[in-house]
Formats: structure tokens, C-alpha cells, sequence
């Protein structure tokens, strides 16, 4: 950030924000009650899994996400 200060960081957050929060809105994947089904298809006993697993994966996501989110570019 410090090598372009001719960027308007707060701006690219805003942004960033609002198209992060739009795809929010227009998923179909908004809640357990739509999720469940998924999970179920793939065949995954959900029972089965630890606590401590699913508390990995969910970091796991949750870093790929930012990742993800973190390098699109805003127009």
C-alpha cells in the first residue's frame, strides 16, 4: 500500500465490501436449510466428523475465501 499512495485504499475496501456483500445476496447458498442438501449429496457423514475437523475445514475455507476475495479486482 505504501508503494501506491496515489490509491484510495479505503475506497478499494469499499468496494471489495459491497460486491463481497451483493454476491451474499444473490447466492443460493444462504443458509443451513439450503446447505444441507448439498453436503448430503456429496456422500460425507456429517455425524462422523469431529468437532475439531470441522473447525479445520472451516478456517481452511475461510482463508481460501479471503485469498480469493483479497485478489479480485475491483473495476
Amino acid at each position: 500500500m505504501k508503494e501506491h499512495p496515489e490509491v484510495k485504499w479505503s475506497e478499494v475496501v469499499r468496494r471489495a465490501i459491497k460486491e463481497y456483500l451483493e454476491k451474499m445476496k444473490t447466492t443460493e447458498v444462504r443458509d443451513t436449510a439450503t446447505l444441507l442438501p448439498i453436503v448430503k449429496e456429496t456422500g460425507v457423514a456429517l455425524e462422523k466428523i469431529s468437532v475439531e475437523l470441522a473447525v479445520q475445514h472451516f478456517e481452511r475455507m475461510r482463508e481460501l475465501e479471503w485469498k480469493r476475495i483479497s485478489t479480485t479486482q475491483t473495476s
